[in-house]
């Protein structure tokens, strides 16, 4: 990821803020698939 972030002209910075954001994504992923959170296309667990 860093070679090619370096490659296309991204700083240190922006590929810093963007591990961050890919960071918290993944983690926010992982709580929705653990808790079984409802949603609109799992009606039979509660979803609107």
């Amino acid at each position: 990821m860093r070679d090619a972030a370096r490659d296309h002209g991204v700083t240190r910075a922006q590929l810093g803020e963007a591990r961050r954001h890919l960071s918290t994504a993944a983690a926010r992923i992982t709580a929705l698939l653990q808790t079984g959170r409802p949603g609109p296309d799992r009606p039979d667990r509660g979803g609107a």
